[in-house]
């Protein structure tokens, strides 16, 4: 039969086991705002929505500014892929009135 003063430390090194705090816990995905507070869920429903349309207002913008570079750099090509053909144009009918 165990000694009294083993006893009492084993129930002791139990109690402490049973007895310590979980330091950090994690929430469950799909209540992840359980421990806010009505404002905290308030303000981060509020920010991740103004997040979210900033998102794509400036992807949006970004994109418009793109079809805007390439329409530009489209249009300075034909302009001088028109020049060309003038200047090929003009020596050719240069040199026919040559003879």
């Amino acid at each position: 039969m165990p000694s009294e003063t083993e006893t009492n430390s084993e129930n002791l090194a139990a109690s402490e086991v049973n007895t310590n705090p979980i330091a950090a816990t994690a929430a469950p995905s799909g209540d992840a705002d359980a421990g806010m507070s009505t404002f905290n869920r308030h303000l981060t429903k509020t920010l991740q929505s103004t997040f979210e349309w900033l998102y794509l207002l400036l992807l949006l913008l970004a994109l418009l500014y793109l079809a805007y570079k390439i329409r530009k750099w489209m249009k300075e090509r034909d302009e001088k892929l028109k020049a060309k053909m003038l200047r090929r144009q003009a020596q050719a009918g240069a040199g026919a009135y040559r003879h």
